[in-house]
């Protein structure tokens, strides 16, 4: 049995086939890395990169898909996480190596997005109610002498 089929069938979850370039970014570095995934499943997904750039097991990764102008090649696709942890590395035919990762949620981005909601929120709730300015009172026709008093 090859070590693919022997990673699939270790799988609780189905693998779907994908061909999409990304670029994978080490948490901590400015480096981006040129990423083919191959496949992925609700929570993880592999990669081939070139074997002297593969991250080391554990390193997490911040997923940056590659635009591209044709639209179906993300067509019935699903969203994937920003972030992603390397779980293991399948050496390939020596071009390339096949890196395992598991997605993983942002903390930190949920809780800058749930900083920003609650910041909103209290932007937008008023301490005191805001009332309308007085309207200005319309120029009496009345004549008034010295004293402040109707004149008749």
């Amino acid at each position: 049995m090859d070590q693919t089929t022997e990673h699939r069938e270790r799988r609780r979850e189905p693998r779907w086939p994908k061909a999409f370039s990304f670029w994978i970014r080490p948490e901590g570095t400015d480096e981006k890395i040129s990423a083919w995934m191959l496949d992925m499943s609700k929570g993880g997904a592999a990669f081939l990169v070139a074997p002297e750039q593969a991250p080391p097991v554990g390193t997490r990764l911040e997923l940056l898909e590659m635009l591209t102008a044709d639209p179906t090649v993300r067509a019935d696709s699903p969203a994937l996480p920003p972030f992603a942890r390397v779980l293991r590395h399948d050496e390939g035919d020596g071009i390339t190596t096949r890196v395992a990762v598991q997605f993983e949620a942002d903390e930190a981005s949920r809780l800058l997005e749930l900083i920003g909601r609650r910041a909103k929120a209290f932007r937008l709730k008023a301490a005191i109610a805001p009332t309308p300015p007085p309207v200005p009172a319309q120029p009496s026709t009345e004549r008034r002498d010295a004293d402040d008093r109707v004149a008749v």
